[in-house]
């Protein structure tokens, strides 16, 4: 190999390694920064590489909710939001939104226009269509798979409910994909089904609808395999024992609350991980074939990405 060639390989990967963008975290915000009071209801918050950040609902209003929020974003030094997306209409999803108008700047409020009529504030406001794309850096982005009913297969039989409308997304990092998907439904009306083409095989799954009886069909969990699931809290939903076990089946289930009343097969109690709080999702860098899951009350793990992400797969 001639000098020129070696010197030419060295600068090509030192530009390569360079460009390399680094570490991508989703943060399941279930608790205050304390861990001694629970969110009542769903917040997601995700930061990008480059520090575009979104947040994707905001629990309850006050202290369950705008608050505790506001909270974790001033511990991981966040003053000032890229992205809101208010998933859809129930407060225990966009009540903290109402909280957080005042407290943080924000650039742009992602939701239906019916909810965008009621927000008041210096923010751009955008409705958002499946297969829009929102893009974080250049290896992150959102993918809008369900949006106010509609799905890129069409809108499903019977009449919509709220939950239904949620606005549904495919979280990207290179290798490693992710789901968050409001409440929508599994069953009747039946969205979760015509979305899961869309979305195949997925490390993380934001469990549709707080567990509940209402999501997580058996068609859309298998096709989205997830190795690990995480359930937000809801005091007005109860979690579904079906559910869990069938959570559990691929992976480890991560619960802020506990799963009292709820029968876990013995062989498979070990992936069961209940009063977790907050929990962070992180790929370290670009082009990492693992991902960790630490919780605000001490616990961490490894987990090893599946193989290559699959879309578009045929129910």
């Amino acid at each position: 190999m001639s000098y020129r060639l070696i010197l030419f390989t060295i600068l090509t990967l030192f530009k390569i390694l360079s460009a390399q963008e680094g570490e991508f975290r989703l943060v399941f915000i279930s608790d205050d920064t304390s861990g001694t009071v629970l969110l009542e209801g769903s917040s997601t918050l995700i930061i990008a590489p480059n520090g575009v950040t979104i947040l994707v609902d905001c629990g309850e209003k006050g202290n369950t909710g705008g608050n505790i929020v506001l909270g974790w974003l001033k511990k991981l030094g966040i003053d000032h939001l890229n992205y809101v997306v208010i998933t859809h209409n129930h407060s225990d999803h966009y009540g903290g939104v109402l909280n957080l108008i005042d407290e943080i700047a924000i650039d742009t409020i992602i939701t239906h226009n019916y909810i965008l009529k009621t927000l008041q504030g210096n923010f751009a406001r955008r409705q958002i269509e499946p297969g829009d794309t929102i893009y974080l850096s250049r290896c992150s982005y959102l993918f809008c798979v369900a949006s106010a009913g509609k799905t890129l297969l069409g809108r499903p039989s019977g009449r919509l409910n709220e939950n239904a409308r949620s606005i549904a997304f495919v979280v990207n990092y290179d290798f490693f994909q992710a789901f968050v998907g409001g409440d929508i439904t599994g069953y009747t009306p039946n969205i979760e089904s015509l979305v899961a083409p869309f979305v195949g095989d997925i490390e993380l799954l934001s469990a549709n609808h707080h567990g509940s009886s209402t999501s997580s069909n058996p068609f859309f969990i298998r096709t989205l395999s997830p190795q690990v699931t995480f359930i937000s809290r809801s005091f007005r939903v109860k979690v579904s024992e079906t559910n869990i076990k069938r959570f559990l089946e691929f992976g480890p289930v991560y619960y802020p609350g506990g799963f009292e009343g709820i029968e876990i097969p013995e062989e498979l109690s070990i992936r069961a991980k209940e009063r977790c709080g907050t929990i962070i999702a992180s790929v370290p860098y670009e082009g990492a074939l693992f991902f960790t899951i630490e919780t605000s009350k001490g616990q961490k793990a490894y987990y090893v990405m599946d193989e290559a992400p699959t879309r578009f797969v045929i129910p």
